[in-house]
């Protein structure tokens, strides 16, 4: 997102995503380069309205100007296309065509058996469920199947984001090992390439990683000094815990 017409003087911008009436700061420092500024929001969510707010701030940490007209887009490339990008460079994606998947496989066993030596078998439960899972992509112009081709290349995890309902998926986001896709030129001669993507997908007890929102930008922008660091929290867990201004 290219932000424009910031006022001089300007030292940092707040920016604000906005959905469905709840607004949640974008992480990372953003400073703007003379009247604008280039803001990435890495969090942006898939298919649903989204609006961004803008604060511009002062040296002094006075807000000098707002932004004027909030854009609103509907982020989403299709139904049945999705984004597959290399994860650790989320600006090369490229948008590809969904396939219809193919059926889902059988979970395995709840429930594992263990034999041990000397003894009668027991049975272990809680154990994780797999199963495996293939989807089809597409592309149908030789500059997307380059685009693929260099993600494919670039590192060992592929990132497979779009519509839970067309990737079947209830996150709507699959990392695989590019090792696991297989490639097709269904013509000779002509542009239209299928990739098939197989993956093992878990379910299963499992505790939910907790991340905070708050970044080490958002914390030498608030607190540029060591001193400073210390007064507003006395530990590194107090000051997770603070409000992101």
């Amino acid at each position: 997102m290219l932000v424009t017409e910031v006022p001089a003087g300007v030292v940092s911008l707040r920016v604000w995503r906005v959905v469905d009436g709840v607004r949640v700061p974008v992480r990372g420092q953003h400073v703007p380069l003379g009247s604008s500024a280039r803001v990435v929001d890495w969090d942006i969510p898939v298919g649903v309205p989204v609006t961004y707010l803008v604060e511009a701030v002062s040296s002094s940490g006075q807000v000098v100007g707002t932004g004027g007209e909030s854009v609103q887009a509907l982020v989403s490339p299709g139904h049945s296309r999705a984004w597959l990008s290399d994860p650790m460079a989320p600006l090369g994606a490229v948008v590809v065509g969904v396939l219809r998947s193919e059926s889902r496989g059988r979970w395995s066993s709840a429930s594992e058996m263990v034999r041990p030596m000397g003894g009668l078998p027991v049975t272990v439960g809680g154990a994780r469920q797999v199963r495996v899972r293939s989807w089809r992509l597409v592309a149908e112009d030789e500059a997307t199947v380059q685009a693929v081709d260099r993600i494919m290349l670039a590192g060992p995890t592929v990132l497979l984001r779009g519509d839970p309902e067309c990737l079947d998926h209830p996150t709507g986001l699959l990392y695989v090992s590019a090792s696991d896709v297989e490639s097709e030129r269904t013509l000779p001669h002509e542009p239209r390439v299928v990739w098939r993507i197989d993956g093992y997908e878990s379910r299963g007890p499992a505790i939910l990683p907790v991340v905070p929102s708050r970044t080490y930008a958002d914390d030498l922008r608030e607190h540029p000094t060591y001193q400073a660091s210390r007064a507003a929290a006395a530990t590194y867990l107090d000051r997770l815990r603070l409000p992101v201004t």
